[in-house]
């Protein structure tokens, strides 16, 4: 009785409900059947059985019904496909391994370096020439001032950027430069015979100076010998470890959805692909020793700290001023930029730029790169797909790169030549299963994942680094 009243309790407005409905059939004469089965309605209730092992319903049986007595008889259904939130892409990691690899058998190793001569340097003091200097039969030499005379050698041919040549007439001859052969080098000084100058005509300290090549007589047998020797840099290699641990029931348990130990395997190797990643990025070649283990531990260099301390580009852009401002992040800015990237150093015409997404927003906001470049002109690398853009003859091959957002460098870009970007390794990416159980240790399954490698630039002087600095 008690439970009885309780159920009529909950359901006092189905109760009233069913009241008013027979009191309006009665009163448009009605037979009385409306109101009957609503009356019927209102009197199924939820009752416990006799030894409370089920609730009874004078009412059919719904879903609703049941998860309104707080039934757990339904079961919710799951999408078998796990939503894998966070998995971001390497790509710098997969052109290293793309690109092959040299096996070296050492923790700290050298490599060696060589470049192409230097083939500019620039006036120390501004220099008037003289009627003697340019006589085009027998020019008289003139000493001029230089910041590096060690670039020049003797019988080199020479032009002066910005500076007009001279016909015989004394005509200038716009687009010839002002050139000269020098005679000599002494300390800090150039001596030169200049071939198509006119009196009283200066050359400005600051003038940037080209080197054309040697300029040798008919009976010269041999000139300046020419060699170089590479320079040596040092690297540290570093061991990359992930492990999986799961115990053999965690294993054998039945689940609501497939998550097996071969999905936390697939986990842990994005997390190791992740992590070579961005210490290839952003590592610091160190070392540090244990004092209990008596052990060292050797972090390498990233492609980042290599390019800065080796010279390549590094530059800020200022990016939101007004139009016209010079502060906008304009076309002007992005061929500058390509400028310093490939002008000066021999790497590719092809170069690989990863941005962070705040780069690469403003970046294709730019007007002339939105008018002159295909949405849909993309090239097929490492498993990616890079936005090609092209600026002369030169081509930036485009990725957003979600690390340099998880790591604070959204508004960054790295530019990267291929040719000169290498991978070293003393051991290869490795898998190993650890027997635990039959060792005593853990009831389960491990799997422990480790590389021991570092990336090296080449040539620092073709990849860059740029920073957009808002306003």
């Amino acid at each position: 009785m008690k439970d009885l009243m309780k159920n009529l309790g909950k359901n006092w407005l189905l109760l009233m409900v069913c009241a008013i409905a027979v009191t309006i059939d009665y009163l448009l004469g009605g037979s009385g059947e409306f109101g009957g089965m609503v009356a019927f309605a209102a009197v199924a209730v939820n009752t416990n059985g006799a030894d409370g092992a089920a609730v009874h319903l004078n009412d059919d049986l719904k879903t609703d019904t049941v998860r309104e007595v707080g039934s757990n008889l339904l079961k919710d259904a799951y999408d078998d496909d796990i939503v894998k939130m966070g998995f971001s892409t390497a790509p710098i990691n997969a052109m290293t391994r793309d690109m092959g690899f040299k096996q070296i058998r050492s923790m700290r190793y050298g490599y060696y370096s060589v470049d192409l001569r230097v083939t500019e340097d620039s006036v120390k003091t501004a220099l008037t020439l003289t009627s003697a200097a340019v006589d085009r039969e027998k020019p008289a030499i003139l000493q001029l001032e230089v910041n590096n005379e060690g670039v020049f050698d003797k019988t080199d041919q020479i032009i002066f950027s910005g500076i007009d040549g001279y016909n015989q007439d004394g005509v200038a001859m716009k687009g010839v430069c002002l050139a000269a052969r020098v005679a000599n080098v002494t300390t800090g000084k150039l001596e030169l015979q200049f071939f198509n100058g006119k009196a009283n005509v200066e050359i400005p300290a600051g003038t940037t100076i080209y080197i054309l090549g040697h300029a040798a007589s008919e009976i010269d047998a041999s000139t300046v010998p020419y060699s170089a020797l590479p320079t040596e840099k040092t690297q540290y290699m570093q061991k990359f470890m992930v492990q999986s641990l799961v115990s053999n029931v965690m294993i054998d348990s039945m689940k609501e959805v497939k998550w097996d130990k071969s999905d936390i395997d697939e986990l842990v190797m994005q997390q190791f692909a992740e992590d070579i990643e961005k210490t290839y990025i952003f590592g610091v070649r160190s070392y540090t020793y244990d004092t209990t283990t008596r052990l060292y531990t050797y972090t390498c260099s990233g492609i980042i700290e290599q390019l800065v301390d080796g010279g390549g580009v590094v530059k800020d852009i200022t990016v939101g001023g007004a139009a016209g401002s010079g502060k906008e992040f304009s076309y002007a800015k992005i061929l500058d930029l390509m400028n310093e990237l490939f002008i000066g150093n021999s790497g590719s015409n092809t170069r690989y730029c990863f941005m962070g997404s705040g780069f690469a927003t403003e970046f294709f906001k730019i007007p002339e790169i939105v008018k002159y470049q295909n949405v849909n002109d993309t090239e097929h690398k490492f498993e990616f797909d890079f936005r090609k853009i092209k600026l002369m003859n030169y081509t930036l091959l485009c990725l957003s790169h979600p690390l340099l957002d998880k790591l604070g460098h959204t508004d960054c870009a790295l530019i990267i030549d291929r040719q000169y970007l290498q991978k070293r390794v003393f051991y290869t990416v490795g898998q190993t299963e650890l027997k635990l159980k039959e060792t005593g240790a853990y009831d389960g399954k491990s799997t422990v994942w480790s590389e021991i490698s570092s990336p090296i630039l080449k040539y620092p002087q073709c990849h860059g680094f740029v920073t957009m600095k808002r306003v």
